[in-house]
């Protein structure tokens, strides 16, 4: 078989296997098989173990586990360069068409009242960012101010150490501080501080009123 009737063949096969899975999806069943469900997923317990097999495989060798082929783009990815660009452009796109429609920008529902998302991907991700925020913090000595002991999380904040705070997350462009630190395996220069000593050491020009009453004392 040449070239073309190989391309051919293959999307052939795509596109019967897409409809497949969108048959079996539709009458509430595994999109890859066809069998039952686990609960609240959208695939059998058979071909989440393979498929978590399969992943695993790849990120042993280092593989897109998009394309399995290029490499993946730097450590601790799971896509090469071209497959993560096509992506996000992808998803972008997804959420802004969403968005647009009034849906839900996750996943396509009914969006909460006055809000983008619906209530199910909203608590999925305030539990995800929380976990992140959790293991974050712990890598820089727990969950507690290190200035007053604060401990209540909503109060809790990440400070620079060098107090460059504003001109960092410019340069780097940061959304969220505590993934960035996180991607970037946890770097040195910051520690957790309580809302009133992060902003109490901004207003002195970089030490807390706390520990300055303290000297003064």
């Amino acid at each position: 078989m040449n070239e073309s009737g190989r391309q051919k063949r293959n999307a052939y096969m795509r596109d019967y296997l897409r409809e497949k899975a969108r048959r079996f999806k539709e009458a509430g069943l595994c999109g890859t098989c066809g069998s039952q469900p686990v609960p609240g997923r959208k695939m059998c317990q058979a071909c989440l173990e393979k498929m978590a097999a399969r992943r695993k495989r790849w990120k042993d060798r280092g593989i897109c586990r998009e394309c399995k082929k290029a490499p993946i783009r730097e450590p601790g990815a799971m896509t090469c360069e071209a497959c993560a660009l096509a992506n996000r452009d992808y998803l972008r796109d997804l959420s802004r068409r969403r968005a647009e429609a009034g849906r839900c920008k996750q996943c396509g529902k009914e969006p909460r009242p006055g809000r983008k998302l619906c209530g199910e991907c909203h608590e999925v991700r305030r539990r995800s960012t929380l976990k992140v925020k959790l293991e974050v913090m712990e890598k820089y000595g727990g969950a507690r101010c290190n200035c007053c002991g604060e401990s209540e999380l909503l109060f809790l904040q990440m400070d620079h150490l060098n107090g460059n705070g504003n001109q960092h997350r410019k340069q780097e462009k940061i959304v969220t501080m505590f993934r960035w630190l996180k991607k970037k395996g946890f770097p040195p220069g910051f520690q957790v501080l309580c809302a009133n000593c992060n902003y109490g050491k901004r207003m002195t020009g970089g030490e807390c009123p706390h520990r300055l009453n303290t000297k003064d004392s």
